[in-house]
Order: structure tokens, then sequence, then C-alpha cells
């Protein structure tokens, strides 16, 4: 029995796993790995989404009342959204604040949760393979497949939880900048829904990625590309990234059909890509590394 089960497996448990049924067994897998995530991230769980919600806010800020500093094309792509969705309602400085807020704010957010999806990840299953415990779960009584869909749920719920608290903290530092604006501005509750919705599905979608590439390529969880960033990160987050990159360029795009399309793709490839790596998955990727 793995150290994991030895953790919150007792040894007649371990006798009753042999006959519960799939469902019984992936989602007692689940519940140990969620509470050794749980464990062994501790307040990170909290205090990385809250991170990226003020980095959001200071972002703003800078926008509002110091924005030579942002980059040519970001100011460029700022200014052409203010224009076309507020026009002579919003000017100035005020304009480019709620053009980054409305209008790139979900982009932003879908990128600090992909990255948070894909730590998540790596660090779930990261973990398990640098102290041996994928092996052990996989010469133990849980089928292959279980074993991966538990990896998927804990990591599933994990990604969700981060998603809801980053989501929170974001309408908390929007509301921050719309106090100081003092615009007597409504946001249309589609909007909202968009805004808060969209960034979900990336970082699942990223979290899959992370996953499929930890348990393929765990070598990749070593190789960094910056400081606090690896490879594997980098990978999963590219989406995210890509959307950033297409509503900063183009910034002539419907918003709000470009997130519908988000929506829309992010929750099919997440569907698609659980069922994809279930069907793909074999233990030769973890024993072979």
């Amino acid at each position: 029995m793995s150290e994991l089960e030895h953790e919150v497996f007792s040894d007649e448990d371990a006798d009753l796993l042999e006959a519960s049924s799939g469902l019984d067994r992936v989602l007692q897998l689940t519940g140990a790995l969620l509470w050794r995530g749980r464990r062994e991230q501790g307040v990170r769980l909290l205090v990385i989404p809250l991170a990226f919600a003020l980095f959001f806010l200071l972002l703003c800020l800078v926008t509002l009342y110091f924005p030579g500093l942002l980059t040519p094309l970001s100011r460029f792509a700022i200014q052409a959204q203010a224009q076309a969705y507020f026009g002579a309602t919003v000017h100035g400085n005020a304009g480019l604040a709620m053009a980054l807020l409305l209008i790139q704010g979900p982009y932003l957010i879908a990128l600090f949760a992909a990255f948070m999806g894909a730590t998540l990840a790596q660090n779930l299953v990261g973990t398990e393979a640098a102290r041996g415990g994928l092996e052990l779960l996989l010469s133990s009584a849980y089928r292959v497949q279980e074993v991966f869909v538990a990896f998927l749920l804990a990591s599933f719920v994990l990604t969700i939880c981060q998603w809801a608290i980053l989501a929170l903290g974001t309408l908390g530092a929007a509301a921050t900048v719309l106090a100081l604006l003092r615009i007597a501005f409504t946001l249309q509750a589609r909007y909202i829904a968009l805004a808060v919705a969209v960034p979900l599905p990336i970082a699942l979608w990223a979290n899959l990625g992370a996953l499929f590439l930890g348990m393929a390529f765990p070598r990749l969880t070593q190789i960094r590309t910056g400081s606090t960033t690896n490879l594997m990160q980098l990978l999963a987050a590219l989406p995210a990234l890509a959307l950033l990159i297409l509503i900063n360029i183009r910034p002539d795009l419907n918003a709000g059909l470009i997130a519908a399309i988000a929506l829309g793709v992010g929750l099919a490839g997440s569907l698609v890509s659980a069922v994809l790596l279930r069907v793909r998955f074999r233990p030769e990727f973890v024993l072979e590394t």
C-alpha cells in the first residue's frame, strides 16, 4: 500500500477497497488526494488567487493614474477599445481604466486562472512522481483509469476552488476601481457572467494539459523558463496567453463575441481533452520516465 493510502486508509479499509465498486474507489482516492493537496498547499490555495486579484487591481490603478507605464501595444489597444466601447461617455485615463477593467479584464483573469490550474496539476502530479507515489498507486488495488480519473477530479476541484476565490477577488477589485472613478456605469448581467465564467474553462483546459504533461513527461516540471515558471506551466497556459495577445493586437474585434467563443472553446476543449486523456493514458507514461 502506498504512503498516500496509509495516510487516509487503515489496513481494514484496504481490505474493503478490493471489494468496493469502481466509483467508490475513485471517490476514495480523490478524497485522499484532495486531503493531501489541501494539507501540502496550505494557505497558498487562498493566497495565490488573492495575489493575482491584487495584481489586477494594481494594474487597473496604474492604468488610471500612470498610463505612461503601460507598454505601447497595450496602451494602443486599451485606447482603441475605450474609444470603441465608451466614446465620449468615459474619456481620458478613466476611459483607459474602464477598457482595461471591462474589455481586457476577463482575458487577464483567464491567464491568471490558467497558470493557477497548471500549477495545481504540476504540484499534484509532480509531488507524487517525485516521491514514487504514482508507481505505488498504479501497482495497488486501483485500476489505471481509476488512478488517472482520481487525479483529474482532485485537480479539477482544487482549480475550481481557486477560480472561485480569484473571481470574488477580481470582482472586489472591479468594485474598487468603479468607486474611484465615480462613474455612473451599470454593468450588464451578461457581461458579468462572461467575465466571471470565461476564466474557468480556460483554467480547466490548462489544468488538463498540465496534468497530462506532468504524467507523461515529469521532467518538464523541472525545466525552468523563468524565476517561477516552468515549461509545463507555459505550455498549458498557451491558449489563455493567445487570447490575451489576440485582444491586444486586434482591439477592433467584438470583445463579447470573443468571450463567448472563448467560453465555448474552453468548455469543448476541456471535455474532449478529458475523454481523450482518459482513453489514451497508459501507466508506461509514468513508469518509463
